[in-house]
C-alpha cells in the first residue's frame, strides 16, 4: 500500500501542478491579450491622430483658398464698381465747367509762370516754357480727392444693410 498511495500523492501532487501551470498560463495569456489590445489600441488612436491631423490641414488649406477666392473676388467687385463710378463722375465733369469756373483755373495755372494755354473740356494747360506742364482741371481735383471719396463710397456701400 505504500506504493499505491506513493503513487497516488504523486499523481495529485501532478495534477495539482498542471492546475497551477494552466492557472498561470492562462493569467500570462490574459496578460499578453491585454497588452496587445493596449498597444493596439495606442497604435490606433496614433493612427487616427495622425489621419485626423492630416485632414484637418487638408480642410485647412482648402478654407484658406476658399477664402482667399472669395476675398479676391470681393476686391475684383469693389475695383469695378469704383472705376464704374469714377467714370459716372468723370462723364458729369464738363457739364460743370462755365467760363467763370474756367477764367478762375487760368488764373490759377498762370500762377505757376507764363506759357502755352489750352483749355480742357474740365479746365485749362499751361505748358511752361522749361517744360513742366500745369493742369488745373476738375479732372485734376478728382485725381487727387479719388482715393478718399473712392474710401468714403465703400463706406457708404458697407453700411448699408444686406
Amino acid at each position: 500500500m505504500a506504493l499505491a498511495e506513493l503513487l497516488l500523492a504523486l499523481q495529485r501532487d501532478a495534477d495539482a501542478e498542471v492546475r497551477a501551470i494552466e492557472i498561470a498560463a492562462s493569467e500570462e495569456a490574459e496578460r499578453i491579450d491585454a497588452d496587445a489590445a493596449r498597444v493596439c489600441a495606442a497604435r490606433l488612436a496614433t493612427a487616427v491622430h495622425e489621419l485626423s491631423a492630416r485632414e484637418q490641414d487638408k480642410g485647412s488649406v482648402h478654407l484658406a483658398e476658399v477664402e482667399r477666392r472669395h476675398r479676391r473676388l470681393v476686391l475684383e467687385a469693389r475695383a469695378a464698381m469704383l472705376a464704374r463710378l469714377n467714370e459716372a463722375v468723370r462723364a458729369q465733369l464738363p457739364g460743370l465747367v462755365d467760363a467763370p469756373l474756367r477764367a478762375r483755373f487760368a488764373v490759377a495755372a498762370a500762377a505757376y509762370g507764363e506759357g502755352a494755354r489750352r483749355d480742357l473740356p474740365t479746365g485749362v494747360v499751361i505748358d511752361l516754357p522749361d517744360g513742366p506742364t500745369i493742369e488745373v482741371s476738375l479732372d485734376s481735383v478728382l485725381d487727387g480727392a479719388w482715393p478718399r471719396l473712392a474710401g468714403e463710397a465703400l463706406r457708404l456701400i458697407e453700411e448699408q444693410p444686406a
